[in-house]
């Protein structure tokens, strides 16, 4: 299925939104103090409490999935901006 401009753009204008948010300091502080707060939990768990260990390891693996959600968004950006370039060029086939 084609991409349109608008859905190209879309894109790019996403990718610089998860760029600005995965270099803010505020951002990665936050996300390894949420990380090291889980880990804390789970290391303080009892041994035998399987299930909080599952719900810390599990909040520590949604937190990383969001960074990995963002730098995804960076990357497909890069791609539409490419096409995007690539559409703004003329034809220049001879037929």
């Amino acid at each position: 299925m084609a991409r349109t401009k608008k859905s190209l753009k879309d894109d790019v204008q996403a990718a610089n939104n998860s760029s600005w948010l995965l270099d803010n300091p505020e951002y990665k502080a936050a996300c390894e103090t949420v990380e090291k707060q889980y880990l804390e939990f789970a290391l303080a768990a009892d041994i035998t409490d399987d299930l909080s260990i599952r719900r810390a390891n599990e909040a520590i693996r949604v937190v990383r999935l969001v960074t990995r959600q963002l730098a995804i968004a960076v990357q497909n950006g890069k791609l539409s901006k490419a096409q995007l370039e690539h559409l703004k060029k003329p034809n220049l086939r001879l037929l």
